[in-house]
């Protein structure tokens, strides 16, 4: 697209300035059909879930839509019954079909009791046998009540989840559009969304079994005091006495929990921070804790509180059925089939008991947190002058790198701003001017609505452009106009349409600033605020930009606020406003501003406080580049056990998985002796007292209890050494990677893996781990058992488990892509919406407020058609699991039926009697077959979900495990660290250094050669993407290069990263300042004393304001690199700074990049670059003697010979 053809072209944009009408399309209209195809599927394609296609969730935007109508209908009322109505009807048909699936339930083991009565009659207990059709049809009966019972209780399942799911996408939707309009903090917005709404979705799953939950208990105690009398009473008592226990145990786990989220939360967002100054952090070899440690130390604390509990919930039913037991046979009757159905309802009682534990720790008030932030949406337009303050800064929720530095935080005002009368008229230019610290940037953003108005109102009349200081570039395609970036579009490999990365990170610092302001430019608006745009590039670019994008912005009737820091623009600006403090202190015309013009006090440049997140790319580094990558992980491939491989190659015990074994092992022993007690006790196969079998039943269970601790404790071990390894070795390895790495994926991607993903690897895998080997030992010894007594029923398990095996073969691939999908698609959504709050402020101003939370809906409603996809296929599995327990039950009670005929009746049945090997049999030993059989039914199929659970989760592991091997390391030295005193000289020599980012790209330096002598000032200029930052990438070896770079004679290509880079002294183009205080600004590492920090703190002027400078004077290094570190600030501040650098580093070498020529005049010698090749080099009065580019950039920065001369003379 040429620049003439962007001149001429106007891109409509019919919205108003508060943006009510951009945007809005099919996400702001209710779907004009039925989004789940529900209504046009039968009852039993429903029940089946065989309707399962390819199907979308409902509009994000209509759900928010309902929601918002909902609320607004009665302010008065709660979040809780907004939501009501958008979900209520389809969430509370769910609660109706967990109530009947539990009843359900409790019939099951209550009809336990009717087929081994049958049994014994037809074995000749009774004179007169029922018939075999009853056997049959009660086999029958109970087949069908299975199946029923397992339909009606996944849908329960499938209604909760997607209820949440519901729930969820309406609350994300309605929060996001209305923080986006609104002062909400955007770090508060990111948590409410990644923690608070997650809580929600997880809310309503467990909503309906803890209201139901008392319904279970009073339906479990009733059938037992039926079955055992006042008996049961006993047992019962024990769930009480043992219900503050237990709810202790879960009380300490979720306070665990909640510590735990407060520094996960503290760990993302230190993680977040660093990924943004990446390029910072290489260079300074900042050392991240990211208080991994303590968190590790809570997740094992859950981990040991969760084995005590499961330990106890083993033991709770073997114990309570004891006690209920003893007193049972001790009433004189001792009915085996009354004992084997009630063993059934303890345990059923037993997880009722635990549910109402969890349920009374349930936080309800999720959806109270929630409201709080959406609740009032307030307006971004206002009306006359104003006084505007920024929020006050959360200081404890502040990411810091040394816990330490909290300590010494302190309590601060937040800045202020006060602005008196002010009018611009059309077609009027304003320079807004200042010292640093005084408000100019302040100005603008209260103006466009980003700092809080506490007084006074401000009135736009037209649409408003704006370009923010610290340009806010999306990933996504460049739009330009006219800002001189023809040269630069000939070097991008898709010219205006070229890829560029998350907040521009493959642009340069100039291309960035241009970028931004072609956007408020094009947007064609009727008022500009341009923020500084000059500052990055240089004085030929700058003077260019100015009159042909801003005097004929001018001349098109625009009224334009601009800061300036160049005084030799303000003779072209209709008026000037001077800033000093945070007050418009003086408005005047350019001649009288040129007088009165003075500097702030000294404690003033402290008082700023900015966070600058910029990092300088060269324009070749855009060609290399290429597409940037979207937030998609790409995973192993490989055969399908390479996950498990690394999974227990990070656990790092070669003993785990042996010792694991064993503990089932052990576990599941004590279970089955204390299942065979109960035949051993109704036989007297010892001959013994009711005391000893009473005492030995619940031994067995007590043993059981604690070897379920024991394998508790060895998972939770072998999870704790996973979780510590795969999170340090990861980050280790994507801390170490090339800044390619970083340009080219996203931050939210990075975010998500050690967020959602670790979270997956610290908890929920260890969780269903244990599960699942729990589920692995009661499926293996239930199938011992019954092929024990009755090897024959091993041909209808195997048989079963053939189905369980093809049904879960044929969802495990399916579910596992769907999840992974689900991951990559929520990735997207949070990587949108962390990029689009770092640009909220332009987002207002151009009125795409309402175009982003279109895209937040679109993105959402990828989302959820995953989500609903991978809760379905779970369904889906369940439900054709569940009918293969029930025909296994209905072949073990079929059999049972005819197991009753005599040797003397019809001789088909005594032949099929035969052909089975079946004749009498011990009625306790139907009664242990029949309850193994259901418990095999109950888990075999558990234990096919949890297999797939688990290989879920491992999916986690596999894109972590993508990160334990290096991907595309800085390359490592070959030699050992160079001695503690070097670099003592402080000489470099760059040896025909090349720079080639990509085989195939331009050089982005050529052979450059070029000699520094020991405390060398040195200043590198040059126009924009001539190779300036390179050549400091190659001396940082942030790049890899080419050629012999040598400090002091050594080769750095041999010194090891860390020892190399902590030996130099950086300043980046724009200063990083981490959250904290400014002693950790000045020193993140907490290596220097008081004394030596105070003694920065102390410098002149314009050194004060500038925290980057004083951290390189405390590091005392004997080589300084500046890459435009005084580009954002004003002429006066700068000349300052520049008198302090030439008296504090005058023993240092100094290597200096700047476009602003006066800063580098007074240096020993300056080198020119272009294209990558220094084509001058010599002192400053020498090249502009000699004539050419040198003589070119000053002459149009508006410097003369004299400038030049006296330039030395002036430090």
């Amino acid at each position: 697209m040429s620049t003439s053809t962007l001149s001429r072209r106007r891109k409509p944009n019919p919205a108003a300035t508060n943006g009510d009408d951009e945007g809005k399309g099919q996400y702001d209209r209710p779907p004009s059909s039925n989004v789940l195809p529900l209504d046009s599927t039968s009852l039993s394609s429903q029940f089946t879930y065989s309707w399962l296609t390819p199907i979308m969730a409902r509009s994000a935007a209509f759900l928010s839509s309902k929601l918002e109508s909902a609320w607004d209908q009665d302010k008065a009322q709660s979040l809780v019954h907004a939501t009501n109505e958008v979900v209520g009807s389809f969430f509370w048909i769910g609660g109706a079909c967990k109530v009947f699936a539990d009843v359900s339930q409790m019939i099951g083991p209550l009809l336990i009791k009717v087929p081994l009565s049958f049994s014994l009659q037809r074995n000749g207990a009774t004179d007169n046998p029922p018939p075999l059709a009853h056997g049959l049809l009660l086999a029958t009966s109970l087949f069908g009540l299975a199946t029923l019972t397992s339909l009606v209780h996944h849908q329960f399942f499938w209604r909760s989840i997607t209820a949440g799911v519901l729930a969820r996408t309406a609350l994300i939707s309605s929060m996001y559009s209305r923080s986006v309009r609104s002062m909400l903090s955007n770090v508060s917005l990111i948590h409410d969304i990644s923690t608070d709404v997650s809580r929600v979705e997880a809310a309503a799953r467990w909503f309906h079994p803890v209201w139901s939950a008392p319904i279970q208990v009073s339906i479990c105690l009733s059938i037992l005091l039926f079955h055992l009398g006042l008996s049961a009473l006993s047992g019962f008592a024990l769930f009480i006495l043992v219900f503050p226990l237990q709810r202790r145990i879960l009380g300490r786990q979720f306070q665990i929990r909640k510590r735990i989220v407060k520094l996960t939360e503290l760990r993302t967002r230190s993680l977040l921070e660093a990924l943004r100054f990446m390029h910072f952090i290489k260079c300074y070899t900042l050392e991240m804790p990211f208080l991994r440690t303590e968190e590790l130390s809570g997740i094992r604390a859950v981990q040991n509180v969760q084995s005590a509990n499961a330990a106890l919930a083993s033991s709770l039913p073997v114990l309570s059925a004891t006690l209920s037991f003893i007193s049972y046979s001790r009433s004189g009757d001792f009915d085996l089939a009354v004992m084997f159905a009630s063993l059934s309802f303890v345990s059923a009682l037993a997880t009722a008991h635990i549910v109402l534990a969890k349920g009374s720790f349930a936080d309800h008030g999720c959806l109270g947190l929630i409201a709080t932030p959406i609740l009032h949406l307030r307006s971004a337009l206002l009306v006359k002058s104003a006084t505007f303050e920024w929020e006050p800064v959360d200081e404890s929720a502040s990411p810091v790198f040394n816990d330490e530095q909290q300590g010494r935080e302190t309590a601060r005002a937040p800045f202020a701003l006060s602005v008196v009368d002010l009018e611009v008229s059309r077609g009027s230019l304003v320079a807004v001017i200042g010292s640093v610290a005084s408000g100019k940037s302040s100005l603008l953003q209260g103006l466009v609505g980003a700092m809080r108005r506490t007084s006074g109102e401000v009135s736009f009349c037209g649409r408003v452009g704006y370009c923010q200081q610290d340009a806010w570039i999306q990933r996504g395609s460049i739009v330009l106009r006219d800002v001189c970036l023809e040269e630069d579009l000939s070097d991008f490999p898709e010219g205006d349409q070229t890829q560029v990365g998350e907040d521009g990170l493959t642009l340069s610092g100039g291309q960035r600033r241009r970028i931004g302001l072609a956007r408020a430019l094009y947007f064609d608006g009727d008022i500009l605020f341009l923020d500084d745009p000059l500052s990055s590039v240089d004085p030929r670019v700058g003077n260019h930009i100015f009159q042909n994008a801003v005097l004929d912005a001018r001349a098109a009737g625009k009224a334009i606020l601009m800061v300036i820091y160049d005084r030799t623009l303000l003779s072209q600006c209709d008026r000037v406003l001077c800033m000093k403090g945070g007050t418009l202190v003086e408005e005047g015309c350019p001649s009288d501003a040129d007088q009165s013009y003075v500097l702030v006090e000294p404690e003033a440049a402290l008082l700023g406080k900015r966070t600058v997140r910029e990092e300088t790319v060269s324009r070749k580094e855009v060609h290399e580049s290429g597409p940037i990558n979207s937030a998609t992980w790409t995973t192993r491939k490989g055969e399908h056990g390479e996950v498990y491989r690394t999974y227990l190659r990070v656990a790092r015990g070669f003993l785990s998985v042996p010792t694991l074994a064993f503990a089932t092992l052990v576990m599941q022993t004590f279970q089955i002796l204390g299942s065979r007690s109960l035949v051993w006790w109704q036989s007297d196969a010892f001959h013994r007292s009711f005391g000893f079998y009473q005492a030995m039943y619940a031994m067995f269970g007590l043993l059981q209890a604690s070897a379920t601790f024991c394998l508790s404790t060895v998972v939770d071990s072998i999870s704790s050494s996973v979780s510590r390894n795969i999170h340090d070795e990861a980050l280790k390895n994507i801390v170490h990677a090339p800044m390619s790495f970083f340009q080219a994926t996203s931050r939210g991607a990075v975010v998500n893996l050690f967020g959602k993903d670790m979270d997956s690897v610290d908890n929920q895998l260890p969780s269903s781990t244990r599960t699942l080997c729990l589920t692995v030992a009661t499926v293996l010894s239930s199938v011992a058992v019954i092929v024990y007594f009755q090897p024959y029923l091993s041909i209808v398990a195997a048989l079963a488990c053939i189905g369980y095996y093809h049904f879960y073969q044929m969802c495990r691939t399916t579910s596992k892509q769907l999840k992974r999908i689900e991951a990559n698609l929520r990735t997207s959504l949070y990587s949108h919406i962390t990029e689009s709050l770092n640009g909220l402020q332009t987002l207002r101003i151009y009125g795409r407020v309402d175009h982003s939370v279109a895209e937040t809906n679109r993105l959402l409603d990828l989302q959820n058609s995953a989500s609903f996809l991978v809760a379905t296929s779970e369904r889906w599995l369940s439900v054709r699991l569940d009918l293969c327990g029930a025909v296994l039950v209905f072949s073990v009670r079929f059999l049972h039926a005819i197991w009753g005929v005599s040797h003397t009746r019809r001789l088909s049945q005594v032949a099929l009697c035969a052909v089975l090997g079946v004749g009498n049999i011990n009625p306790a030993q139907i009664g242990l077959i029949l309850t193994y059989t259901t418990t095999l039914t109950q888990m075999a199929g558990l234990l096919t979900r949890q297999l797939a659970d688990v290989e879920l989760q491992m999916n986690s592991v596999e894109r972590l495990g993508h990160y334990l091997d290096p991907v595309g390391q800085e390359t490592p030295s070959t030699t050992k660290d160079p001695p503690a005193e070097w670099p003592q000289c402080g000489a470099v020599s760059l040896k025909n250094v090349s720079v080639k980012y990509r085989a195939g790209s331009p050089d982005a330096l050529q052979s450059v050669c070029l000699k520094i002598r020991p405390g060398e000032k040195l200043g590198i200029v040059g126009r924009t993407g001539a190779g300036k930052s390179s050549l400091v990438n190659c001396l940082m070896r942030i790049v890899e290069y080419s050629g012999c770079i040598e400090i002091d004679g050594i080769d750095i290509s041999t010194v090891p990263l860390k020892a190399l880079r902590s030996k130099l002294s950086f300043v980046p183009q724009q200063s990083v300042v981490f959250g904290g205080t400014v002693r950790s600004a000045i020193d993140p590492d907490d290596q220097f004393n008081d004394g030596t920090l105070r003694g920065g703190a102390n410098l002149s002027l314009g050194e004060r304001a500038l925290l980057s400078l004083a951290r390189v004077l405390v590091r005392d290094s004997k080589i300084v690199v500046l890459d435009e570190a005084t580009a954002s600030i004003d002429s006066e501040t700068d000349e300052g700074v520049q008198r302090g650098i030439h008296h504090e580093f005058r023993d240092r070498t100094l290597i200096c990049i700047s476009h602003r020529i006066r800063s580098v005049l007074a240096y020993d010698r300056i080198a020119v670059l272009d294209g990558g090749v220094i084509v001058e080099l010599d002192t400053p009065l020498n090249l502009f003697d000699r004539g050419g580019l040198f003589k070119e950039i000053c002459v149009g920065g508006h410097i003369m010979r004299k400038d030049v001369v006296g330039a030395k003379w002036g430090y």
